[in-house]
């Protein structure tokens, strides 16, 4: 628009009321971008207004099994992996983290509208995958409540993602037959070390932040979860709800029925002076340490 109004001005023919129209039209466009932004901006916040959450995890920690429970209150809408990798790398969103924290805030936006808290489970590893910083993400949803959701036994953890990427079975209403596998006592090492580091980064980021916290493990989910739901909604100021879900246990049989050389990787443990474990003291004293104290 600008070399058209240098147009006119060259042009003799072109009459003062042409040279006007375009000089008006270009600002109509700059205000209308300008109201756009703001609308933008206004409508991605609205989320804010209301009451939001944040459900930290890692995989086969029971984070399906807490989406599902949160979901029988009838003001609560929680969704699912928001920053799942097929849904980032669909979108073209890998390490734009103003396009990320946008995508999050508008996802939420659908359901808050009438329901006044929502929100989504977070895996450390898409942050990792992302490169986006835990922080970016609670600072831009205003702080919210986060519920820490993990499981003591990092085997167990183990072994239910290799038996679900053996048979490709996430979720099961029905149950499923136990599965046997070889467990590679290398691979289950690295893996506890990836695990452990990714947590301890989280938990760095975490904890000087004063969010209102809750720290639940699969363990207490799975064995009173009345009791474990109820600490959940009274960390929402939400009211008690009783709560139901149809979902089942996958391979619930104990490790050795799941391992097919459980005695040598038992010994391996019993033999290592590292913990296979997560706790709940171990994630609060690790978020005041390096997270490179750890690894040794």
């Amino acid at each position: 628009w600008a070399s058209r109004s240098r147009v006119f001005s060259r042009d003799p023919v072109l009459s003062t009321t042409g040279m006007l129209v375009a000089r008006v039209t270009l600002w109509l466009h700059c205000i209308c971008w300008c109201i756009f932004a703001w609308i933008k901006r206004i409508v991605l916040w609205i989320p804010l207004m209301n009451r939001s959450f944040v459900i930290l995890s890692s995989g086969r920690s029971g984070s399906t099994l807490l989406v599902q429970l949160l979901n029988c209150h009838p003001k609560v809408a929680c969704m699912g992996e928001l920053l799942n990798r097929k849904h980032i790398q669909k979108y073209h969103l890998v390490g734009v983290d103003s396009r990320l924290i946008n995508y999050i805030l508008a996802s939420l936006l659908p359901r808050k509208i009438w329901l006044p808290f929502s929100g989504f489970k977070l895996f450390n590893e898409q942050l990792e995958f992302c490169s986006l910083p835990l922080t970016r993400v609670l600072n831009a949803m205003r702080r919210p409540p986060v519920i820490v959701l993990y499981r003591n036994s990092m085997l167990e953890t183990y072994v239910s993602l290799q038996i679900a990427f053996k048979t490709d079975v996430w979720y099961s209403e029905s149950g499923s037959p136990t599965e046997r596998i070889q467990v590679d006592w290398e691979e289950f090492v690295e893996y506890v070390a990836a695990e452990k580091e990714r947590w301890a980064r989280s938990m760095i980021e975490l904890l000087p932040m004063n969010n209102k916290l809750l720290f639940i493990s699969f363990e207490e989910l799975t064995g009173d979860r009345n009791k474990t739901m109820n600490e959940v909604f009274q960390l929402l100021n939400l009211e008690m709800c009783p709560v139901e879900v149809a979902s089942k246990r996958q391979n619930p049989m104990s490790l050795d029925k799941k391992i097919i050389n459980y005695q040598q990787i038992e010994h391996r443990m019993m033999q290592s002076e590292k913990d296979y474990t997560i706790t709940k003291e171990w994630l609060r004293n690790i978020g005041k340490r390096n997270s490179k104290t750890f690894v040794s």
